[in-house]
């Protein structure tokens, strides 16, 4: 599974369930923003998937 678009920016953990988390390259943070080309490639890494799934449902 990928990380969530609007994840942290270090982990990519949800920022509704994030809290303090520990991170190899930050150590103990907090949530921040995701910076845009974040976003973008973590929206375009899910797209495969996505797609995968309605092909097995037989969605278009």
């Amino acid at each position: 599974m990928t990380a969530d678009p609007n994840g942290c920016r270090w982990c990519g953990k949800a920022p509704d369930n994030h809290g303090w988390q520990q991170h190899p390259a930050v150590g103990l943070h907090q949530w921040e923003k995701p910076t845009m080309q974040q976003k973008t490639d973590r929206m375009t890494a899910r797209r495969p998937a996505r797609n995968q799934v309605r092909a097995t449902r037989g969605e278009r």
